[in-house]
């Protein structure tokens, strides 16, 4: 059973093509939502055990489930990407889920939210992990922890799977960047 709709999780297309160290980690991602369902949106939380998620915690946790140590917040993880130069940026103009920025998003990669100083400097606020597109009609979904975003019109709370979706021109808070963890080696 998975936290987004009491139902059967959503199957993925093409996780099984995917190279070992991606599926890995959607894999193990769907499976620690599945032994742990309902886990709240709690700042500063990075486990089960801690009573709930924030967004980079919900990322530090999945991340070291598959043996990645990463940074645990969501400047750090951010960071981290851009320093392996292994980040695609995006233009504060983007505003649609299906615009060409997005022709390297992969499943397994983290998605960067936040704002841009006047300098060009990303203040990084929101991090969750690209899950891909959903068989059944090729909708973009991600999984992460966070406490406002939705599933198919339902708001979430907590570590969960939720739409991907891309802030209107008009929100101060743009999508930054994605990029692949820094796998191990």
């Amino acid at each position: 059973m998975s936290a987004v709709t009491g139902a059967a999780q959503p199957v993925l297309e093409g996780v099984e093509r995917l190279r070992p160290q991606r599926r890995e980690l959607i894999e193990r991602s769907l499976k620690e939502l599945e032994a742990h369902p309902g886990i709240p949106y709690r700042y500063s939380g990075s486990s089960p055990e801690d009573g709930g998620m924030d967004c980079s915690g919900a990322v530090f946790y999945l991340l070291e489930k598959i043996g990645i140590d990463p940074p645990r917040s969501a400047q750090a993880q951010y960071d981290w990407v851009r320093k392996e130069s292994t980040l695609t940026p995006l233009s504060s103009t983007v505003s649609e889920g299906d615009a060409i920025a997005f022709a390297a998003l992969l499943p397994g990669d983290l998605l960067f939210w936040g704002t841009l100083d006047p300098d060009g400097a990303a203040r990084v606020t929101h991090v969750q992990i690209y899950l891909g597109r959903e068989a059944k009609d090729g909708r973009r979904v991600m999984i992460g922890s966070s406490d406002g975003r939705s599933y198919r019109g339902v708001k979430k709370d907590g570590f969960d799977i939720v739409d991907f979706k891309v802030p209107n021109a008009e929100s101060p808070k743009k999508l930054l960047g994605y990029g692949p963890p820094v796998w191990k080696r």
